[in-house]
């Protein structure tokens, strides 16, 4: 499995995911050189051709499971899009998220339900290749969480987002 982290390039925040997920191996991506300096890149398309080529060198027959925590998701889904242009079959796209910890002492700050999460998902998703995808968090609303997952994945695979999303 490779996994993209988030836009600090905290790799850690896999370590507890890599103590359950025994099958096979973790890799994380490290935004930096051999050289250890940062990767200075112009786009999210560059940084996830520089992945994908250390992705290829280190193809060994095994299934291409790719994800990615918050940013990082933005940057697997373009190392998909460049791996299936190349005929290299992803099996698996996982999106990592959590919520963020209560940082705020401000009673009246904004608190998000998970229809609206889901709601701004799509809309980043939407963002991202250039649609208006704005969907109401009522649509989301009384269904089970899997039906709310299947129901993000068809409103992003009627947009030409040919992604898989699991629970």
């Amino acid at each position: 499995m490779f996994l993209i982290p988030g836009i600090d390039g905290n790799v850690m925040s896999f370590r507890k995911l890599g103590e359950y997920y025994t099958d096979n191996q973790i890799v994380s991506f490290l935004p930096i050189d051999s050289e250890g300096s940062v990767i200075q890149v112009d786009s999210i398309q560059e940084l996830a051709r520089i992945y994908v080529d250390d992705v290829v060198r280190s193809l060994d027959g095994s299934k291409i499971i790719i994800g990615g925590y918050s940013f990082g998701v933005l940057v697997a889904y373009e190392m998909i899009m460049l791996l299936q242009k190349m005929e290299i079959n992803v099996e698996h796209f996982v999106i990592l998220e959590r919520d963020a910890p209560e940082t705020s002492i401000d009673p009246n700050e904004k608190t998000y339900s998970r229809t609206e999460k889901l709601s701004n998902i799509v809309s980043i998703f939407g963002n991202y290749i250039g649609k208006s995808l704005n969907v109401e968090p009522a649509y989301f609303a009384e269904r089970t969480e899997k039906e709310q997952i299947q129901l993000v994945q068809e409103i992003l695979i009627q947009n030409e987002l040919e992604i898989e999303l699991n629970q």
